[in-house]
């Protein structure tokens, strides 16, 4: 289920709600006093983010293309 940003008029601050792509249009028409923000999802690899380690597989085949090609700048 997607995160959106809300400003809201009366606080004037920005609220984010978590609700399914369907519901947002009805959501908006109940809470008048929200309007809805234009944002970028954030999508992420959580391996790059260091949440996730890389399976043990994939450490070996990188190893395995880093020996065969000198010179490579494949990080181990």
């Amino acid at each position: 289920m997607p995160l959106y940003d809300f400003w809201n008029r009366k606080t004037g601050k920005v609220e984010e709600h978590k609700l399914p792509i369907a519901e947002k249009e009805a959501f908006l028409k109940k809470n008048k006093h929200l309007k809805s923000l234009l944002s970028i999802p954030a999508i992420c690899d959580p391996v790059r983010m260091g949440i996730r380690r890389p399976d043990k597989n994939y450490v070996e085949l990188l190893k395995r293309i880093k020996k065969a090609n000198p010179g490579s700048t494949i990080k181990v």
